[in-house]
């Protein structure tokens, strides 16, 4: 798939719902995230195993350090996901997403330094946050 907007977009999607169907399936959070974890390897090893070839010169410590963080976010985000209602459910993603996306947005300012525009949409997601949690 070579658009990237697509694809980005298709991702989005994904992201939403697979979260959504793991609070329905009322595993407990540690538990969700091993059944998560080794279902998404079993289903991307295919069409990684051809690659494995290239991965010379690859920084393995950002590697490790990345699925030390995302392991340790996905065992966050099962664990509320496992306690959440389907009343507050929603509110609790909502200011996840939010955070996620802000996250780079930071970095990407402290590389580049920030623009109004940058600045207001920032001020105006944490207003969000502070209005779905307060």
């Amino acid at each position: 798939m070579q658009n990237l907007t697509l694809c980005s977009a298709l991702a989005g999607l994904l992201f939403g719902i697979w979260p959504l169907m793991m609070n329905k399936s009322g595993l407990p959070g540690n538990v969700s995230t091993s059944i998560f974890a080794l279902t998404a390897f079993l289903c991307v090893m295919p069409f990684s195993i051809r690659a494995w070839g290239s991965v010379h010169g690859a920084n393995w410590g950002y590697a490790i350090a990345a699925g030390v963080l995302g392991g340790i976010g996905l065992l966050l985000l099962n664990g509320m996901l496992s306690k959440a209602t389907t009343a507050n459910i929603g509110t609790f993603f909502v200011v996840m997403i939010i955070v996620q996306t802000a996250t780079p947005v930071l970095y990407q300012a402290y590389l580049n330094g920030m623009t109004v525009k940058q600045g207001v949409s920032f001020a105006l997601a944490i207003v969000s946050v502070a209005l779905l949690v307060f």
